[in-house]
């Protein structure tokens, strides 16, 4: 009895450690989850320990710096290395550890801490294709990250040999969706546009979630616009932004994370300011300032006046009414724009030199 309500507390004290940082108490996380770990090795339940590798991480970080950090949490990786026995729960260890180090943006350790993984469920008794290609998968968009390309090409080559005969369709997206991107920053636009309808016909076949029915199709309709038009296909590019731009507002009217929901309204914005930016391209001046005024407006009451897509959409509003032979509205908005991506920290070059430009 003593050691089952031992476990009982100790597979339930993640959600408690998470509410201690919430409340400024990473003192009292640390000494629980220390506490914790012993009790677990103590009782012979070594299994679980992966499953507190995060959130030891961002109590460290809560109490150290970065670099004390990084070796604390990689001493509790060798020492849980060391107890822990069988293959399945080394891959749980080293798969834990690649979302730690992602979660720091260290890529590098993350890749080499998966395939780590990955060399361990090989040798996990009745391991599924399926996983081993979920995990091969994972490898190739590190290797994406990386820009690392011939190494991503290989695994998920890999992925796509392994999910053959159990498909998984989440996984037949993301291989589409990064050999898609690859065959984009290649300028093979015919290729890419193969893969992100590949990606669409999964998404249609996949449970109808929010992020499934709505968020992910408008992510890879923006995509297909950027190759549509790229290909001289206007007409199906601005079809394409237009079915991004419908999906972002259904997923509006379901998603319920509001930390989800801004990031899904700030991608609407960016989508009727392409959509525009076609319609200027095409010389449709009146159509594009509807678009881009609409979205200026937008950010403003859903953001903030102090968003840094608010600066971007006045200098591509700048720009517009320059095009349009009133130069004074123009120079106004535009010094408003460049005043505010100068205050803010990060590079936004891009539309810093356009502003500038305009101004000249």
């Amino acid at each position: 009895m003593f050691f089952f309500w031992s476990f009982a507390v100790a597979a339930q004290s993640v959600a408690e450690l998470d509410s201690l940082l919430e409340a400024n108490q990473a003192t009292e996380a640390d000494k629980q989850i220390n506490r914790l770990v012993q009790r677990v090795v103590e009782n012979g339940k070594t299994g679980i320990l992966p499953d507190y590798l995060e959130v030891y991480g961002r109590i460290q970080l809560a109490l150290h710096n970065d670099k004390t950090t990084f070796l604390k949490v990689n001493d509790q990786i060798t020492y849980w290395e060391r107890i822990l026995k069988s293959p399945e729960q080394q891959k749980e260890l080293w798969l834990a550890a690649a979302s730690w180090y992602k979660y720091l943006g260290m890529l590098e350790k993350a890749y080499h801490a998966e395939l780590t993984a990955y060399d361990f469920a090989q040798k996990q008794p009745k391991i599924i294709f399926r996983e081993l290609g979920n995990m091969q998968v994972n490898l190739g968009a590190y290797s994406v990250n990386r820009m690392d390309i011939p190494t991503a090409k290989k695994h998920l080559a890999e992925a796509q040999k392994l999910l053959e005969n159990d498909p998984d369709l989440y996984s037949i997206y993301r291989i589409n969706s990064y050999l898609g991107n690859m065959a984009y920053f290649a300028s093979k636009l015919d290729s890419a546009e193969y893969f992100y309808k590949k990606c669409i016909l999964a998404l249609e076949k996949s449970e109808p979630t929010p992020r499934n029915a709505f968020y992910r199709p408008a992510l890879m309709y923006n995509n297909l616009s950027g190759v549509q038009s790229g290909q001289g296909k206007t007409t199906e590019a601005i079809a394409s932004m237009n079915l991004t731009i419908d999906n972002l507002v259904s997923y509006a009217e379901v998603e319920t994370d509001p930390s989800l929901l801004l990031i899904a309204r700030e991608f609407y914005f960016q989508a009727l300011d392409n959509l525009g930016g076609t319609y200027k391209g095409l010389g449709n001046f009146r159509k594009a300032q509807s678009l881009m005024e609409f979205s200026y407006e937008g950010k403003k009451a859903e953001l903030s006046d102090k968003s840094i897509h608010v600066w971007i959409s006045e200098i591509l509003l700048g720009q517009l009414y320059l095009d349009q032979a009133e130069p004074e509205k123009a120079k106004k908005i535009i010094r408003n724009g460049l005043q505010g991506l100068e205050n803010t920290e990060g590079s936004y070059q891009h539309y810093e030199a356009d502003g500038w430009f305009a101004l000249a």
